[in-house]
C-alpha cells in the first residue's frame, strides 16, 4: 500500500554514485513506503578511469531530478571524484549544516517501513542526550534476541542505515588528528580487551592512513573518543542489496550475493524504551566473538 503522508518528518540524506539501478529502486522505495518531504542527495563525481562512470552519475542525478511527490530535494553532487571517505564526510557535514538530524541511507541498503518511525522516536528521545551519538538499523545476530526492549545500546555502530544529529556529527574528525598520539599511549587498550584492541587498531591505523578509504571507521572513533553510544534495534530493519556488486566500493564480498543481507523484519510500535541508557555487554561481546573474530575464551 502507497502511503499518502510522509511516514517521517526527518529529512533523508541519500548517498549515490554510479548504481542507477540502486537508486531507481531507493526511490521507488521511498515513493511507496515514506515519502519523505525534504531529502538532501549527495553524490561523488565520476572516476577518470571508469569512462562508463560519466554516464552511469548523469543517469543517477536524472533519477533524482524525477522525483515525483511533494519534496523539497537539496544536492550537493562534486564534479570530480573523491573518494567514498572524503565524499560522504563533506556531504553529510554538508547535510547536518541544513538541519539538525538526518536519517541516512545509502543507494544499496533498503530498510522495513517500521525502521522510520524507529529512527523518529530515538531522535526525539535522546536530541539532548549527549550519551547517545548515533540510532542504527542493522542487526547482526539473526534469531537471538539480546534485549526484552525494542532496541539497546552498544559501544558499536553500524552505518547501512542509520539516523543522527548536527550535534553529535560535529564531533566526527575527518584527519584523526589525535589518533597517533592516542595509539602510542594505548588508550584502545584502556576499554577493550587485548584481542578487540588489537583489531581495531589495524582498523583505525588503516583509515588513518588512507589505506582504506572509509569515513565509516573514522565514525566509529569518533564515537569513542566521546565516549559514545550507538543503538541497535532488537530485529534488524536495514538490508544491504548490494553485496557481492561489482560496482561496490567495499561490499564486495559474496556473502548473501543476490539477496538481502541480512533478512530485516518489523519493529512493533510504539517501542519498548529500555530504562537505563547502559551499553548492552553480551550484545557487544557476541559481536566482537562474530563479527570481528575475537575469542574472548583466549583473554580471560
Amino acid at each position: 500500500m502507497t502511503v499518502t503522508e510522509p511516514a517521517t518528518r526527518t529529512p533523508v540524506a541519500l548517498l549515490m554514485f554510479n548504481r542507477p539501478g540502486h537508486v531507481a529502486a531507493q526511490l521507488d522505495f521511498l515513493r511507496v513506503h515514506v515519502r519523505p518531504e525534504r531529502m538532501f542527495v549527495v553524490c561523488d563525481g565520476p572516476r577518470g578511469n571508469h569512462p562508463e562512470d560519466r554516464e552511469k552519475v548523469a543517469q543517477c542525478k536524472a533519477l533524482v531530478a524525477g522525483i515525483d511527490w511533494p519534496c523539497q530535494v537539496e544536492t550537493d553532487y562534486a564534479e570530480e571524484n573523491m573518494g567514498c571517505g572524503a565524499r560522504v564526510a563533506l556531504g553529510l557535514t554538508w547535510a547536518f549544516t541544513r538541519s539538525e538530524r538526518l536519517i541516512v541511507l545509502e543507494d544499496d541498503v533498503r530498510p522495513d517501513p517500521s525502521f522510520f518511525p524507529y529512527c523518529d522516536a530515538l531522535l526525539g528521545l535522546y536530541a539532548q542526550d549527549t550519551r547517545v551519538m548515533h540510532v542504527g538499523g542493522n542487526y547482526f545476530h539473526g534469531t537471538k534476541f539480546l534485549c526484552p526492549h525494542s532496541f539497546y545500546f552498544s559501544r558499536y555502530m553500524h552505518c547501512w542505515g542509520w539516523a543522527g544529529w548536527r550535534r553529535a556529527w560535529a564531533l566526527y574528525d575527518h584527519d584523526m588528528v589525535y589518533w597517533p598520539e592516542l595509539r602510542d599511549e594505548g588508550w584502545l587498550f584502556s576499554f577493550l580487551d587485548s584481542m578487540t584492541a588489537t583489531y581495531w587498531t589495524r582498523v583505525f591505523d588503516a583509515v588513518w592512513s588512507g589505506a582504506i578509504d572509509s569515513w565509516a571507521g573514522k565514525w566509529q572513533y569518533a564515537l569513542w573518543r566521546h565516549s559514545g553510544l550507538a543503538t541497535h534495534p532488537r530485529l534488524n530493519l536495514v538490508s544491504n542489496v548490494g553485496m557481492g556488486d561489482p560496482d561496490a566500493t567495499h561490499t564486495l564480498s559474496n556473502r548473501g550475493q543476490g539477496e538481502e543481507y541480512p533478512p530485516r523484519g518489523a519493529l512493533k510500535i510504539p517501542l519498548v524504551t529500555p530504562p537505563h541508557v547502559l551499553r548492552n555487554f553480551v550484545a557487544d561481546t557476541l559481536q566482537e566473538r562474530t563479527m570481528y573474530n575475537v575469542d574472548r575464551t583466549k583473554v580471560w
